[in-house]
């Protein structure tokens, strides 16, 4: 590998540092009980190729890091498992699957851009 090899990877990894959001880190001590013993996940930011700045976040199984499909209840993990597999550092964060439960989620994006505007 030549100098300028070496001089694009750094830059490419140095690049992606600076071009990832800032991902919430989960409070685990907050999370309710009930939802504690739904399955799940871990999931991985991976940049979309035919959207800049869009990422995929596809679950992954916390045991064996395999991508999994919200059809795929069975192979999502227990909170204990995804929280574990999240504290090694190698996931951006953790999904838990609420289909056919009852129970409702909210995914509130761009909420301080909102907050902002109001504000104006």
């Amino acid at each position: 590998m030549c100098n300028n090899d070496i001089f694009l990877e750094q830059n490419q990894e140095l690049s992606k540092k600076f071009t990832q959001p800032n991902w919430l880190i989960p409070n685990f001590e907050n999370i309710p009980d009930d939802l504690k013993l739904q399955p799940w996940a871990v999931w991985i930011a991976e940049p979309r190729s035919d959207k800049v700045g869009k990422y995929n976040k596809a679950p992954r199984s916390p045991l064996t890091g395999i991508k999994i499909g919200t059809n795929q209840a069975q192979l999502f993990g227990t909170f204990d498992q995804a929280k574990t597999a999240y504290e090694t550092g190698n996931y951006t964060g953790v999904g838990v699957l609420i289909t056919g439960t009852g129970i409702v989620g909210f995914e509130i994006d761009f909420i301080k851009v909102l907050i902002q505007l109001k504000a104006i």
